[in-house]
């Protein structure tokens, strides 16, 4: 069959408008370009989601825990109210007591730590004639004062404790202070009330208080005070950031009432304490030095620290060149009926870290560490030294009984004396010290007590005293032991 040309005409004298093959390859082309452009759109349109699935799950509910307290007094809350604990319609007079109940409740779902102040703009001079105590007990109820008991008789009952004065704690001293959980370990409720008893007695010494006329000087004055309940949570966190900031604490009476319930403390600054920090029997504490230091300056044999329950001390932020401490520095007159101690050790004691430390003058005895009859301390990191005379020494071990450790894996320590404290020193072995690592200038131990030290490391252990002649070195179980046996 024949084919025409772009215009030829056809048998019948029609012209025959055909495409030519050029022209075809192009539309060709045009269509495929566009096709192609409309697929990249679709492509980028849908962000790259050709395929789509979806689960859902509906019904999700993130519960926050409230943090609610009131303070009440025979079961009415003072919480901006018009009740006042104490108010100006008594008639105070040298040797008379107030007493009052006050209730700490926990009206929310949150554990919380508590400490209730007294407050004032100014601590006039009056107030130091009055003197404030609080009665607690286990049960967290009020006392029942008997009929007739005077206030001495009062106080000489167990569960009451003095406080101070009332310009004391007028001045930030806390009157008393606790933890309050909401459930207990297994989730059930507990109880949310906390009953104190405070006692605010005016000194019978204040009836001899005179001004320059002969006059009583504090008739007709007065003490205004604020009475401050603050709760602050108690963290139970299990996230990244540990239990590191579960109390940030920043001055003395902080510290005190931090260790008094345990839980992970942190210091925010440096702190100088007065008095003896103690962690009561059955309390849990993990101290974090946090690059901070607690010292304490001493001229009466004292301890810094006392721990009669667990404590471990800790420095997240030592950095290998500077970090926390817990350091005592004695400068008075020597007297070795009692030993001067950065902590005192009748519990379970963990140094992880930070350096603790005792330094003084004169032939006063002190340790670092003092670790008792009965008591364990592992030492896992840190430095623990002691400066002064031949008396001092890093670590004490006071070997009463059998149960009484210190076990060293790692840290610096200056010296160890494994003490006998028996008169005749010819009794069964009691106590040990085990070192399976860390750094020790010398060992120190007396008769029928035990040095064990791992085949890995290398320590100075000598025997203190007389017979040292009679030291016992045999190998067991990967350990050099030293037993001091004195005849």
């Amino acid at each position: 069959m024949r084919k025409y040309g772009k215009y030829e005409k056809m048998p019948d004298g029609t012209r025959a408008k055909q495409p030519a093959a050029k022209s075809m390859l192009l539309q060709t082309y045009l269509t495929s370009l566009l096709c192609m452009v409309l697929c990249v759109a679709m492509f980028f349109g849908t962000t790259y989601a050709w395929f789509t699935s979806e689960v859902s799950n509906t019904g999700n509910e993130i519960y926050i825990g409230t943090l609610d307290v009131d303070l009440r007094m025979n079961g009415e809350s003072l919480n901006n109210s018009g009740t006042k604990v104490f108010n100006n319609t008594i008639c105070w007079e040298p040797g008379y007591t107030a007493l009052r109940d006050l209730s700490v409740v926990n009206e929310g779902d949150l554990s919380f730590n508590y400490t209730l102040n007294f407050t004032a703009e100014s601590v006039v001079d009056a107030a130091k004639y009055f003197d404030v105590w609080v009665y607690s007990n286990d049960d967290h109820t009020a006392y029942s004062k008997t009929e007739g008991e005077t206030f001495a008789q009062m106080t000489e009952k167990e569960g009451w404790t003095p406080v101070g004065t009332l310009a004391d704690v007028l001045k930030g001293k806390a009157v008393f202070s606790g933890s309050m959980a909401a459930v207990d370990e297994n989730g059930n409720k507990v109880n949310t009330t906390h009953t104190y008893t405070i006692a605010l007695h005016m000194k019978e010494s204040a009836e001899n208080t005179t001004d320059t006329n002969g006059a009583n000087s504090l008739m007709g004055k007065s003490v205004a005070l604020n009475v401050k309940l603050t709760a602050y949570q108690k963290a139970s966190e299990q996230d990244d950031l540990g239990s590191r900031y579960d109390q940030m604490v920043a001055t003395e009476d902080e510290l005190k009432a931090a260790l008094q319930t345990g839980g992970t403390i942190a210091l925010t600054g440096d702190i100088t304490v007065e008095d003896t920090l103690t962690v009561p029997n059955g309390v849990s504490a993990t101290l974090d030095l946090n690059g901070h230091k607690i010292s304490m300056t001493t001229e009466t044999p004292a301890s810094l620290l006392t721990n009669n329950g667990t404590l471990t001390v800790k420095d997240s932020a030592a950095d290998g060149t500077t970090g926390g401490g817990i350091a005592i520095t004695f400068n008075g007159s020597v007297d070795n009926s009692i030993a001067v101690n950065a902590i005192s050790n009748r519990g379970v004691l963990t140094v992880n870290g930070g350096e603790i430390s005792n330094s003084g003058t004169g032939d006063q005895i002190g340790y670092a560490i003092d670790n008792y009859n009965g008591a364990t301390l592992t030492v896992n990191g840190g430095k623990i030294t002691a400066n002064g005379s031949s008396y001092y020494d890093g670590i004490r071990l006071f070997c009463g009984s059998n149960e009484t450790r210190v076990t060293v894996n790692d840290g610096e320590i200056s010296s160890i004396w494994a003490q006998n404290p028996s008169a005749n020193k010819a009794t069964e072995v009691k106590g040990a010290v085990i070192v399976n690592g860390g750094n020790i200038t010398t060992v120190y131990y007396e008769n029928y007590t035990t040095v064990k030290v791992a085949s890995n490391v290398t320590a100075t252990v000598k025997p203190y005293g007389a017979g040292s002649d009679k030291t016992t070195d045999r190998t067991e179980d990967g350990y050099t032991v030293y037993s001091f046996l004195h005849e």
